[in-house]
């Protein structure tokens, strides 16, 4: 294989310094969407990035153990698969045409109050932008953290199904 279009393919990873900016996608009817505020305990705070991202959302209110009966257990946190093929046309224009996708995250938890679970599911839809221009653009957040809960607040939730289980 010639090595210029290799150089040349490593140049372009070199030179392009682009940056990404992710934004959140808010859901269709989230100006008129408020949670119900339900006190319950979370039995595994240990799960610091969730615990955070949950407690920031304030979309519970979180008490001790003995003042309610509703326990939440967080289960998982994550992304469904997307096609990463947008990026290349960022990286062929070396960042001058600015990319965008929409990844979509899931917050999974149990609620538990007696003896009926229930797992819970919200989406969150970030929308990720790559160019070089987006190192002059400030995200509305200072964090992906904030961007999360700020998403979870606004989403709805809904009864896991077995398509959730990725």
């Amino acid at each position: 294989m010639p090595k210029k279009p290799i150089a040349a393919l490593m140049l372009s990873f070199i030179i392009t310094a682009c940056t990404s900016n992710q934004y959140l996608v808010k859901p269709d009817g989230a100006e008129n969407f408020s949670p119900i505020k339900e006190s319950v305990f979370v039995v595994n705070k240990e799960s610091t990035e969730q615990f955070s991202i949950l407690e920031k959302s304030a979309i519970y209110n979180l008490v001790d153990p003995g003042e309610t009966d509703k326990k939440l257990k967080l289960v998982s946190f994550g992304r469904y698969p997307t096609c990463g093929l947008a990026y290349l046309v960022s990286m062929y224009t070396l960042g001058l045409f600015p990319v965008s996708t929409e990844t979509k995250h899931y917050f999974i938890y149990d609620l538990q109050q007696g003896d009926v679970t229930q797992t819970y599911v919200h989406d969150v839809i970030v929308k990720t932008r790559v160019s070089i221009w987006e190192w002059f653009a400030k995200p509305f957040t200072d964090s992906e953290e904030e961007l999360f809960a700020e998403g979870l607040s606004l989403s709805k939730r809904r009864l896991a199904t077995d398509m959730d289980s990725i």
